[in-house]
């Protein structure tokens, strides 16, 4: 996207929009091919090699947190509890997480 330009809708990296819920039905049905615990680079990783680079990395990471928020996936997180007894929130796949 050019520098300083707005959108209204999110796009894509080709700066076409795109729709949410459909995106939001491929990811259910893509986690769905997944029956062990499976690191979230590789989950991604071939999602976007299923479906293409249809939306950024961003707004299918956010949609994996309220898949987890409503119930509908199971995150395993190690460690699952931060240094002071929190419970961990993190989606990333780096730095030893």
């Amino acid at each position: 996207m050019p520098s300083g330009q707005i959108t209204i809708w999110e796009e894509n990296i080709e700066n076409e929009t795109f729709d949410e819920a459909d995106v939001r039905q491929k990811i259910i049905e893509h986690i769905s091919t997944f029956y062990t615990l499976t690191r979230l680079n590789q989950v991604m990783a071939d999602f976007y090699s299923t479906y293409g680079v249809i939306c950024r990395t961003k707004t299918v990471k956010d949609m994996y947190r309220d898949l987890e928020k409503s119930g509908e996936l199971i995150v395993h997180r190690n460690p699952s509890t931060t240094p002071t007894g929190r419970r961990t929130t993190y989606f990333a796949d780096e730095k030893g997480k």
